[in-house]
Formats: structure tokens, sequence, C-alpha cells
């Protein structure tokens, strides 16, 4: 099935029957393609990584996959 799109969060189902499990992707821009972006892009991905896996996956048990990352779309 194709994601659902709300803004920047992307919501897309499991596409096996009867299997409850799905993934949100959750995209925020920084501004317009530069190497200052790019760098601040990264940074801020260091510093909530940790904190954003032990949230989600630790304190809230939503998901056994848990990821923050810095990505270049384009």
């Amino acid at each position: 099935s194709n994601p659902t799109s709300y803004n920047n969060i992307y919501k897309m189902n499991n596409f096996i029957k009867d299997d409850s499990n799905s993934a949100i992707l959750y995209l925020f821009k920084i501004g317009d393609f530069s190497h200052t972006n790019i760098l601040i892009s990264k940074i801020l991905a260091k510093m909530i990584k940790e904190k954003f896996f032990t949230y989600i996956r630790t304190e809230k048990e939503l998901g056994y996959i848990a990821k923050c990352n810095d990505i270049e779309l384009g």
C-alpha cells in the first residue's frame, strides 16, 4: 500500500494481512541545500538519536526498531 501523508509525517501500513505492525517517517526540513544546513542536520541527529531511541523503544515500548537519522532528499 502507498504511504499516507500528513504534512511531514508518512505512515506506511504493513502489507502482511493480519499483522498490526506499521511504520512512521517524520521529516524535518532544515532549510535550502547548503553545507551549513547539512552540518546542522547531522549535529541535530546525533544530539537526539539516543534520547529518541530510549523514549520510543524503552519508555513507550512503541516499536522494535526506532531510529533517528539525517538524510538528504532532493
